[in-house]
């Protein structure tokens, strides 16, 4: 040992949370050893992540050499033996001999010591890179299951560069190396479906359909051989197939508002087509514009068919006969009137009243035969049956625009009070 040499003793607890860098500038910057241990415990602290274990350091500063006179052969020996025989006397030499045991003891404990320390500290260190190793990937496939792909090329970056470290300690399989360059193209990969997906949409919302089917199939045809996420390509061919629907339906709107002006009946069709695709996927702006374009035109429409000059239709023989119950003549009549009119407005009205007085005919008989059965048999379950179906019958003009409101009222209550009598 010489003057200003320094050993340092420790436990397990305390070299790993040291590193050799740390040692050597504290060491160089304490000039008592009280300080030099002192800074070193509070450096621990610092690197440590968790609580300190139980740890043990000693210092040794080497402070003075052993001083030796200067002298020639014989004074020297002569001083020697001189010095030898007092130490003798003086019972000196069992306790110089013991002390000179003990100082090489504790020199070969040092010696010792630094071989097993640096050990331990590589398997520390080796421990400390699988670790973040493990927590990097376990990390990166988090961020693949969110779609975080630029965090979790972080990670895997990450753990090349901790397995080129490993590498300083311990071989590393070239296999393991060529299986992280492959995951990183493959996010690479990802990364840029994802944006291509994100382009996609962001096309979709600003209703650039041609763009977003671009986008979508591009980001369908780079994931073709990726297989690190499969749920990506259903979610890419369900918007390719939005953006292909919303294309065609747009091509649909701009031939209709190309018709709108010289052919309005035509494009409203169209428009009424479109109308429920567009707020199927949200398209609130365009759903507007064409409810927009459907109301005006329905508007204008109401108002033409108010202002147009109704023909007033003459008095039928077939309604005189009508008011006057005879129902078979009226049919006849009306049949008649059929065949001599000519204008549309005759023909949809005298049609309406044929159709309309032959149900009622058939109501009127099933009656009549009920009011027959009721004065020739005593059969109340067959009467009843013959009303109930008459009933039914008429209750098929209960919307008929063409049978008179108050004529249809009469019958029903008129057939009512006869299923009342016979309970």
């Amino acid at each position: 040992m010489k003057p200003k040499d320094k050993v340092l003793l420790c436990t397990q607890g305390a070299w790993e949370n040291l590193a050799d860098e740390d040692i050597e500038i504290i060491s160089e910057s304490s000039e008592r050893v009280g300080k030099f241990v002192g800074t070193l415990v509070n450096q621990m602290k610092k690197n440590c992540f968790h609580k300190l274990n139980n740890y043990t350091i000693c210092g040794i500063y080497i402070e003075r050499p052993l001083i030796i006179p200067a002298y020639s052969n014989i004074e020297l020996l002569k001083s020697k033996a001189k010095e030898l025989r007092k130490k003798v006397d003086g019972g000196q030499v069992k306790k110089i001999i013991k002390n000179l045991i003990y100082g090489i003891l504790a020199i070969a404990i040092i010696l010792g010591t630094i071989p097993l320390y640096k050990k331990l500290k590589t398997i520390t260190e080796i421990n400390h890179i699988k670790n973040e190793i493990a927590f990097n990937i376990d990390e990166s496939k988090k961020k693949i299951q969110e779609e975080n792909y630029d965090k979790a090329i972080n990670n895997y970056q990450n753990v090349k560069a901790l397995y080129n470290n490993l590498g300083n300690y311990e071989k590393v399989s070239e296999g393991k190396i060529e299986e992280i360059e492959f995951i990183l193209v493959e996010l690479n990969l990802l990364n840029k479906v994802k944006k291509l997906y994100d382009d996609g949409d962001s096309y979709l919302n600003t209703d650039n359909f041609n763009e977003a089917i671009k986008s979508f199939e591009e980001a369908i045809l780079t994931l073709e051989n990726v297989k690190l996420n499969s749920n990506m390509k259903e979610k890419l061919n369900e918007k390719l197939e939005i953006a292909k629907k919303l294309l065609e339906t747009q091509n649909l709107k701009n031939e209709a508002d190309k018709l709108y002006a010289k052919k309005p009946k035509e494009a409203i069709g169209l428009y009424k087509n479109i109308l429920p695709i567009y707020e199927e996927y949200n398209k609130e702006e365009l759903y507007n514009e064409v409810t927009e374009k459907i109301k005006i035109y329905e508007d204008n429409l109401l108002k033409s068919k108010e202002n147009k000059v109704v023909k007033k239709l003459p008095i039928y023989d077939g309604d005189i006969k009508f008011k006057e119950y005879k129902y078979y003549s009226s049919l006849t009549a009306y049949e008649n009137a059929l065949k001599k009119a000519k204008t549309s407005e005759e023909k949809e009205y005298l049609s309406g009243k044929i159709e309309m007085n032959k149900q009622l005919l058939k109501a009127v008989e099933l009656e009549l035969k009920g009011d027959k059965t009721l004065k020739t048999e005593d059969n109340k379950d067959k009467i009843k049956d013959l009303y109930d179906e008459a009933l039914i019958e008429n209750k098929k003009l209960e919307n008929n625009k063409y049978m008179p409101k108050d004529r249809y009222k009469a019958i029903i209550k008129r057939i009512e009070i006869k299923l009342k009598k016979l309970d």
